[in-house]
């Protein structure tokens, strides 16, 4: 397998499990209730295309946000795979690890736009999935593992979508039970991932 594709997989799989819009998908049917079915689906639309500009814009700027704050490569995948490993843990545990607060959920019942937040920030598009991007940019070689780390965050945004839009039938599908499931499994995955980002992020250190 050429490093480009061996590059996208991991990219794609990584962002994939961390934005976990499968996760979303009880959340989102309770904040867009009383809402009508073309509102609904407008919503889940912005919350995806929002999403995806959001990890845009991190996995473009990331490398001048490190140099801003003399952040090392190694620092940021010690650092990043932390946070990926506390939410894959919380996976594992069936437990969803947003970082939304009661407080925002209240809000956002009563709110008209929810798209933006608490939708696509921070429950698609959180703290561990904007480290994620700036960590595979950060280690992509070359245009072409660049261009797949984009191609990656543009089918995130794709499959996010088609998750949020079909949020009834696929609740009904998996039940709680199923959700569960389906937590655990990517949980477990991206655990295995988050330790791969410590790992080489502890290599990188000069002692």
């Amino acid at each position: 397998m050429n490093p480009e594709a061996q590059f996208w997989i991991t990219s794609f799989t990584s962002l994939f499990f961390i934005v976990n819009p499968f996760a979303v998908v009880p959340l989102f049917l309770s904040l867009t209730t009383r809402r009508r079915p073309a509102r609904r689906a407008s919503i889940a639309l912005h919350s995806s295309l929002w999403c995806g500009a959001i990890l845009l814009l991190f996995a473009v700027a990331g490398s001048w946000i490190l140099k801003l704050y003399g952040i090392s490569i190694p620092a940021l995948k010690t650092g990043g795979g932390l946070i990926l490993l506390l939410v894959a843990l919380d996976m594992v545990r069936s437990r969803r690890s947003t970082q939304e607060t009661p407080e925002e959920m209240s809000a956002a019942a009563t709110r008209d736009d929810i798209a933006i937040t608490p939708l696509a920030m921070p429950m698609l598009a959180g703290p561990g999935s904007i480290s994620t991007v700036i960590m595979l940019m950060t280690a992509a070689q070359g245009m072409g593992q660049a261009a797949a780390l984009l191609v990656s965050i543009g089918m995130v945004t794709l499959l996010s979508y088609i998750v949020l839009r079909l949020a009834e039938p696929l609740n009904r599908i998996l039940g709680e039970s199923g959700n569960r499931a389906l937590m655990r499994l990517m949980g477990l995955l991206l655990a295995a991932l988050a330790a791969q980002f410590i790992l080489d992020g502890l290599k990188g250190w000069r002692l």
